[in-house]
């Protein structure tokens, strides 16, 4: 499918929807679509300080720029640059990132006391950083249900100098409750999605978008959401998130998830970052305060991939 195929779908999509935020009234969504994604690498602070290896880039004629205060280790590198083959790439100094996935973790808020799940854990970028932010302390499941994509986790994580994770490889949809039953301080589910946020890359091959793989999709998240709230403790916190753009694959998913789940509240996401608020499924007070609660960020103004983040806590 052509990526003006899945503009066009997602248009006649978004005109469905109920209300959209209020940042985009008055302007076309193709003007949200098509912003200028820089390269971002996550520095590693497990092995370098971000001032020690930005000079070590700069050397090497490799300009970089921190992305925010608010977020010291990530940064932005020239375009032109061929990162992949530095040295300090192969020594895990850095990891190639798109801050959004940064920022989904940092909306989980790991501590060095944790023990936390990332549910769907390949290629290992948002792994790595909770084992970063961690410390290399507490527990880290890195769970992947795809035997050829754990190749990559695993390499990522020995990579990265990460000591404190545990890889799985389970199915969560049809994991007994039992087996991992109230054992996660905090659950982050990067759910598997159509992946039509990454649209503005140009090198992504992505696949097509039809109405029925996003309900497949949307139905296979409630799944996963459903059994990450089972593996969490009481008071404990999942984040959920995925790169699509779609309403059924975030909101709606958040809507069935509170409706289902009188134990389970939504939080602020909470990112150190500027974004939108969500699409509003229903023009009542769970819709909007829904949309109010979740973080959406797009190619413009926030030069990233397309992305949606969400929050809960589990009531006791």
């Amino acid at each position: 499918m052509a990526r003006s195929e899945i503009m066009l779908f997602l248009e006649e999509s978004f005109r469905s929807y109920p209300t959209v935020p209020q940042q985009w009234k008055g302007y076309p969504l193709s003007r949200y679509l098509k912003g200028s994604i820089p390269i971002y690498i996550r520095i590693n602070t497990l092995k370098v300080k971000p001032k020690h290896l930005l000079d070590l880039l700069k050397k090497k004629g490799i300009m970089t720029s921190i992305v925010s205060p608010r977020i010291p280790f990530v940064a932005t590198v020239d375009r032109g640059s061929n990162i992949g083959f530095l040295p300090e790439h192969l020594a895990g100094y850095f990891y190639i990132q798109n801050l959004a996935s940064v920022l989904a973790v940092l909306a989980l808020n790991p501590s060095a006391n944790d023990i936390v799940l990332d549910g769907c854990a390949a290629p290992g970028g948002k792994t790595t950083l909770i084992s970063q932010l961690m410390r290399n302390k507490g527990t880290v499941v890195a769970n992947e249900i795809d035997k050829k994509r754990t190749v990559s986790l695993l390499s990522n994580i020995s990579r990265m100098g990460c000591t404190n994770v545990i890889v799985t490889r389970e199915d969560l949809t049809r994991i007994p409750s039992s087996t991992w039953e109230e054992r996660f301080d905090k659950v982050l589910i990067d759910a598997p999605c159509t992946g039509d946020g990454l649209l503005p890359n140009k090198h992504e091959k992505l696949r097509p978008l039809s109405t029925r793989r996003v309900v497949e999709h949307s139905e296979r998240q409630k799944k996963l959401v459903q059994t990450a709230l089972k593996l969490l403790k009481p008071n404990g916190i999942l984040v959920y998130s995925t790169c699509s753009f779609t309403i059924e694959q975030n909101e709606a998913v958040i809507r069935w998830l509170l409706e289902n789940n009188p134990n389970v509240e939504i939080l602020p996401a909470d990112i150190p970052f500027d974004h939108f608020e969500g699409f509003i499924v229903s023009d009542d007070d769970l819709g909007r305060h829904i949309s109010s609660a979740v973080a959406r960020l797009f190619p413009f103004p926030h030069q990233t991939i397309g992305f949606f983040i969400s929050k809960f806590r589990k009531k006791p």
